[in-house]
């Protein structure tokens, strides 16, 4: 049982090769279709010459026969007007028919129907050899009109013959044709699918882990040309979210690492104090009291810590706040007295409107402006300045905090907002932090369909900049 070719190529050829021989099979019968009458055409007119010949022949070579208003005055021998393979004789009364002649092989012989002497004169017919094979074209004529009758057959192996010779060259030049549509039509499948096979190549390279692999674009009107274009779309796609997917594991493996060192600091602290007790603490009071004092402190550090992981998680998983109007001005006014409270000496300023209500979270965002002021109190030294500023920017509430302290570099700035990143080199920590604040601010402010950023350089200070949508973030669609 034969199977069908695989490749997209050899069906593609297989199919031409199949439409373009029923193309040529379909012509060459019409053709011989249409050719046929013309020959009988041709064998009728040899009738009409066949006719005068063999009504010479048959009644007298010297008696002219009626030609239709004349007259055959010279005798002219009827075998050099009877075509090879043609037979006459003399219908009679009853119709059968006598005096046979034939000219050429006298074996053959036409079958002679039983109506001759009825049927209608000078209108031809077909009819079987007697010996079967090839048959003939008949007519029956009339000496004169009404007179005696006769009846002459020629042959249609002509007709056969020129047909066969047509069917032979037929077959013969559809055979080139198909040789030369199939090596034709190959090439031409062949560069028609070049750009499929450089897909194939692409994906290969993919496969093997290359995802910067591109697939090599055509013509955009062209199918492949638009799937190529597709193609490098969803290739791109790919790319990106598998870097995200990575860079996502990445940091999570630093967070999990930097969230077990900065709980081991604290639980490391407690547990030593803890073992001082034992090793004979209890019995001196101060060393007790200090003790306890420190075991306090690092359970304090580490439950803020703790709850700030579990905001960011929280988070995380779902942007949850309670949205309502606030008073931005009113949020920052707070955030600077207790700035002020806590650091009576450091000079803050607060510039903006009375009042400017957004929507948004009021418990959020008043953590946010502690954050960036916290910030500024653990990495600028005492008494260094900080401004504070609330504007309006089209439908964008903008919060700027700002120092006139150390700054940071630009390697710095672009990761302050990570989770548990700390620019120690530059910017000194005087007080405890674990590098969660900013990281918070961040992930509260997306949460409100907000922005933040920091615009900062070594010894020039640093300022954060907050923008909110005064409408509120917009919800996703249900």
């Amino acid at each position: 049982m034969s199977r069908r070719p695989r490749s997209l190529a050899g069906r593609l050829l297989l199919v031409v090769v199949v439409l373009s021989a029923g193309a040529l099979a379909l012509s060459s019968v019409l053709i011989a279709v249409a050719l046929r009458p013309f020959l009988v055409d041709r064998i009728d007119e040899q009738l009409v010459a066949a006719r005068v010949a063999a009504g010479i022949r048959l009644f007298d070579d010297a008696i002219p026969v009626d030609l239709g208003g004349g007259a055959l005055s010279d005798p002219v021998p009827a075998e050099v007007l009877l075509p090879a393979g043609s037979a006459a004789g003399i219908v009679e009364a009853d119709g059968s028919v006598s005096g046979v002649i034939v000219v050429g092989d006298t074996a053959r012989q036409p079958t002679w129907p039983d109506d001759l002497a009825t049927r209608a004169v000078d209108e031809p017919f077909d009819v079987d050899a007697s010996g079967g094979g090839v048959g003939y074209r008949m007519v029956v004529a009339e000496r004169t009109p009404g007179g005696e009758r006769y009846v002459v057959a020629v042959s249609l192996e002509e007709v056969s013959r020129t047909i066969g010779r047509l069917g032979a060259v037929e077959l013969g030049v559809s055979i080139l044709v198909m040789m030369l549509t199939a090596a034709i039509g190959w090439w031409l499948v062949r560069i028609g699918l070049a750009p499929l096979r450089r897909i194939e190549q692409s994906a290969d390279a993919i496969a093997a882990g290359d995802l910067s692999q591109r697939v090599p674009e055509s013509d955009p009107r062209s199918e492949v040309g638009r799937l190529s274009a597709a193609l490098n779309r969803m290739l791109g796609d790919i790319e990106a979210a598998f870097a995200a997917r990575v860079a996502s594991e990445d940091r999570l493996r630093r967070f999990v690492a930097d969230a077990s060192h900065e709980l081991r600091t604290p639980l490391v602290s407690i547990r030593g104090y803890a073992e001082l007790f034992f090793r004979g603490a209890r019995d001196r009071p101060e060393d007790l009291e200090t003790s306890m004092l420190r075991i306090q402190q690092e359970s304090e550090r580490m439950a803020t810590l703790v709850d700030e992981l579990l905001l960011l998680a929280r988070f995380d998983e779902a942007r949850d706040i309670d949205l309502g109007p606030v008073d931005l001005v009113r949020v920052a006014a707070d955030g600077v007295s207790d700035l002020r409270a806590v650091e009576p000496d450091r000079p803050v300023d607060l510039d903006g409107p009375d009042s400017m209500s957004i929507v948004g979270d009021d418990v959020r965002l008043r953590q946010v402006v502690a954050n960036l002021l916290a910030n500024v109190r653990q990495h600028t030294p005492p008494g260094t300045p900080a401004h504070v500023s609330v504007g309006l920017e089209g439908d964008e509430a903008v919060l700027v905090v700002a120092d006139e302290g150390p700054g940071m570099s630009a390697q710095d700035a672009e990761q302050v907002f990570e989770r548990f990143f700390r620019s120690d080199r530059v910017r000194q920590r005087t007080r405890g932090g674990n590098g969660l604040g900013l990281a918070i601010v961040a992930t509260l402010v997306d949460a409100h369909g907000g922005r933040v950023s920091v615009r900062t350089s070594p010894g020039q200070g640093a300022a954060f900049e907050v923008r909110l949508p005064v409408g509120g973030p917009t919800l996703p669609a249900s």
